[in-house]
């Protein structure tokens, strides 16, 4: 998630996405430096918030059938901001 939060960043998300035992499950994970990206967020302006929308869904839609986004427990700017963009 990191670089694909990354509003600079330019890459295929394919290369991130990591088969799992479980049969049909693939998993994006994530790191805990991608809340540095929080900040730059806010700072970017609308089209910033669209970000995770822009990169994570056309491929999601095209590749799979069920998306499942397993939020961080608390309310910083990922699930305030981003996550509503993508529903």
């Amino acid at each position: 998630m990191f670089d694909l939060l990354d509003p600079q960043g330019a890459l295929n998300i394919g290369d991130y996405v990591y088969n799992t035992d479980y049969h049909q499950f693939y998993l994006l994970s994530n790191i805990l430096d991608t809340a540095i990206h929080g900040p730059t967020f806010i700072k970017s302006g609308k089209h910033a918030l669209n970000i995770l929308k822009d990169r994570l869904r056309p491929y999601a839609v095209k590749n799979y059938d069920f998306t499942i986004i397993d939020c961080p427990p608390n309310l910083e700017v990922f699930v305030i901001f981003l996550l509503p963009a993508i529903l």
